[in-house]
């Protein structure tokens, strides 16, 4: 339904085959280079001495932490293998997929530390999974009905979980078949949810800023009123049992002094 948010953010160093053997991350220890040579030309001794050098000296790339773990797990050196592996997750490797295909790492696939450190990586790649936060309102997920108050219906809304848990994603119909979307996301670094709503009218609200009121989320944004009057806005969503949540709308003019209704929806889970 019509409303507003943010910009959903959730950034993470994916390393893709590539990233793991191009270019040098700028301002990289120019060393890391000679050792990515080593260890390119299976002088994997060398490299591995060069590795466990620079990174005795302070941080390294996650490319980096990731080689130097292969070359110790091809020379045998398994506590310093999974020593550099933990170090690369650490340092933002999240490629499950290519630790999983890498040869490298045969030898020491059958060590129980091997699987802690798959589950690590799964966390670290779906941290959202994990996070009670991030599923404080699945209770909004779901395929519903939705009405008014006095049970007119009002239109229908899918709402899904997508991107790894992280966010709540809505497809809304409304009576007269227009659509709408809002993208709804726990923001960890501002430590609140957040909504991004456009439809098919041209509509834009951005909701940056929420509370809970007990099991109530309210979202919060600002706009602009009639003859350019600065507006509050917000939407709250309650769940009032398995089946029902309420949505509902209000506007203010005067800094929050007053508030109008500008909706309140009934939605109610489809059988």
């Amino acid at each position: 339904m019509s409303r507003p948010v943010f910009t959903i953010v959730a950034a993470s160093l994916l390393l893709s085959g590539s990233a793991l053997s191009g270019a040098q991350t700028p301002g990289a220890d120019p060393r890391i280079t000679r050792a990515d040579s080593l260890y390119n030309a299976k002088n994997l001794s060398s490299a591995a001495a060069l590795y466990d050098e620079i990174a005795k000296g302070g941080p390294m790339t996650p490319r980096a932490f990731y080689r130097a773990a292969a070359a110790h797990a091809l020379l045998g050196h398994t506590d310093p293998a999974f020593t550099y592996l933990d170090k690369a997750i650490t340092a933002g490797f999240r490629n499950l997929k290519i630790l999983g295909a890498d040869s490298s790492f045969t030898s020491i696939r059958g060590d129980a530390r091997y699987a802690a450190l798959e589950q690590r990586l799964k966390d670290a790649f779906t941290p959202c999974v994990k996070n009670p936060d991030a599923h404080k309102f699945d209770f909004w997920v779901g395929e519903w009905n939705v009405t008014t108050p006095a049970g007119q219906p009002a239109g229908s809304s899918s709402v899904q979980k997508i991107l790894g848990d992280c966010v709540v994603f809505e497809n809304w119909t409304d009576g007269q078949g227009g659509q709408g979307k809002s993208l709804n996301a726990f923001n960890s670094q501002l430590g609140q949810w957040q909504q991004f709503w456009t439809d098919q009218y041209g509509t834009v609200t951005e909701y940056r800023q929420s509370d809970w009121m007990g099991p109530t989320l309210r979202y919060t944004a600002t706009g602009v009123g009639p003859q350019g009057v600065p507006m509050l806005i917000h939407m709250m969503f309650t769940p009032l049992d398995a089946n029902t949540v309420r949505q509902f709308g209000e506007t203010s003019t005067d800094g929050g002094k007053t508030w109008a209704m500008s909706f309140d929806l009934m939605y109610h889970r489809k059988k």
